[in-house]
This record gives structure tokens, sequence and C-alpha cells, in this order.
């Protein structure tokens, strides 16, 4: 019965999020972040997710780039930092931002370096809790977003109460949160 459960939720996984720019909609009264944690939680796939968003995740005294190497061990810094050169120019970012301390980015910021860490870290699927960011920020991320799922195969889930998101022309699927818990 379990096997059969999990099956069900890879399949909708599958079915749902593979290679995709996905919008979940919320109500503004629920946090369902835990729901969407344990769905993720619950799949026995090698599929590794990064759940980002609502918090600072950033040590405040460290520069970006030792926030972004955190984990990281010294035989893979070159290609973890060269994945990252990469990424940066996506973002239209200079290398020489990842040399000023955390503690002077805003929340948006700290939100761009989140995704780029992600990224960077091949994670296969990345959702996107996006509750208190601005709509214009949300809107001109997205195609940043949709790049990376077309070019990385990267299954990238915003979740937002924002209805107006929906009106835009990047995401590829558009989910009410009641139609997967």
């Amino acid at each position: 019965m379990i096997n059969e459960s999990r099956t069900r939720q890879e399949e909708i996984f599958s079915s749902y999020f593979s290679n995709k720019l996905s919008l979940i909609l919320e109500s503004n009264q629920e946090n369902h972040r835990s729901d969407i944690s344990s769905f993720f939680k619950s799949l026995k796939q090698d599929n590794y997710y990064a759940l980002m968003g609502r918090e600072n995740t950033m040590i405040p005294f460290l520069s970006v780039q030792d926030n972004l190497l955190l984990g990281i061990s010294k035989k893979n810094k070159k290609n973890y930092l060269n994945t990252v050169d990469h990424i940066l120019i996506h973002f239209k970012i200079d290398k020489k931002e990842l040399s000023q301390p955390a503690n002077s980015l805003n929340e948006t910021e700290q939100m761009i370096y989140q995704i780029i860490r992600a990224l960077a870290l091949k994670q296969n699927i990345i959702i996107f809790d996006s509750a208190n960011d601005s709509t214009t920020f949300l809107i001109n991320l997205m195609p940043l977003l949709k790049k990376f799922t077309r070019l990385s195969g990267v299954a990238v889930i915003m979740v937002t109460p924002n209805k107006s998101i929906a009106e835009s022309s990047y995401y590829d699927q558009c989910l009410m949160l009641n139609q997967l818990f």
C-alpha cells in the first residue's frame, strides 16, 4: 500500500513538474510550505531539491562567494565556481559581486544567489516560495527560470499567492494548490 502511494506521487511529479516552470497558486490564508516540503521528501527518486524563500539563508559575516561555497569540497571547488561563473552570465551579474559581504545584500539579491546556488549544485527540483516577493521581481525572474528549465532540465516550481503572476506567459502550467493536496 505504501509503495502504491509512493508510485502515485512519483507519477504526479513526472507528469506535472519534470522539465517545466510550474506556477502553483496558494490561498493568502494558508501556508502550505510544509505540505510541499513533505511531498518532495516522500519521493524516493534521485531528484534533489532546493526549497528557498521567506527567510534569509546566507551567513551575514561571510562573502557571497563563501556562502555559495558552503558544503563544497576543495576537490570540487574549481568546477563548482566555473559553473557559478557560467550562471552569473545568464543573470548578468559581474563575478566581482561575489566578494561583497552577504549582509550588504537585500532580500531580492539573496534570493537570486540562492537560485544560482541551486542551479550550480545541479539540483533537479527547485521550489521557489515567493509569497513576499514583488510582482515585478517575479515577472522579471520567470524568463530566466524558464530558460534554465530548458537548458538543464531542471523542474522549477514557483509557489505564490500572487494571482497576477498567472497572467505571465513564461510558465508552462499553473496549478491551484488544492489540486495537489
